[in-house]
């Protein structure tokens, strides 16, 4: 996949100084991510797609929804039999509990708590990329937010739900 951006300053030779990732989409067009402003409202765009596209294989989708900046699925660990509640939503802010900044400038967040429901555990991962993008994904061992558990973990790992949230994937999403 080709580099998504513009160098700032410099002479654009990959000297590493100032790269803003996503400024542009795959066609050349200007893209909205390159100017998001933090605080502000998400606008609609296609994250279902990309975040069934980026879901270990050994997952099966049992349901899906969304409303354009965001997207969820049920999925099922058929090994395990553990069903899972994963959401992806697009925001914009610029304070949260970043605890690892990555070379490209993207600040990443993760977390373990518990459910509103007693057993219920709460995991999520959140990518704030230097563009102003900031994903960020949540999962529950349980077939929704609020529902009992099913299983005795989430059917996806800390690990795997924080590659989910810093993939660049996200970056084609509208």
């Amino acid at each position: 996949m080709p580099a998504l951006g513009y160098q700032v300053g410099g002479s654009g030779d990959g000297g590493g100084r100032g790269f803003v990732d996503a400024s542009f989409t795959g066609a050349g067009e200007p893209n909205s991510f390159g100017t998001v402003t933090p605080g502000s409202r998400p606008e609609p765009g296609d994250i279902l797609p990309v975040l069934k596209s980026l879901l270990p294989k050994r997952l099966h989708i049992y349901s899906e929804g969304g409303t354009g900046a965001d997207g969820h699925v049920v999925v099922v660990d058929p090994d395990k039999g553990y069903t899972t509640y994963i959401q992806a939503v697009r925001t914009a802010g610029d304070k949260e509990f970043w605890s690892q900044t990555l070379a490209d400038g993207t600040k990443v967040g993760t977390r373990r708590t518990a459910g509103e429901q007693p057993g219920v555990i709460e995991l999520r991962a959140d990518a704030l990329r230097v563009n102003g993008l900031w994903m960020s994904l949540t999962a529950y061992n349980a077939p929704s937010p609020t529902s009992k558990k099913r299983g005795a973990e989430p059917a996806i790992t800390l690990d795997e739900l924080k590659a989910m949230a810093v993939s660049r994937a996200w970056l084609l999403a509208r």
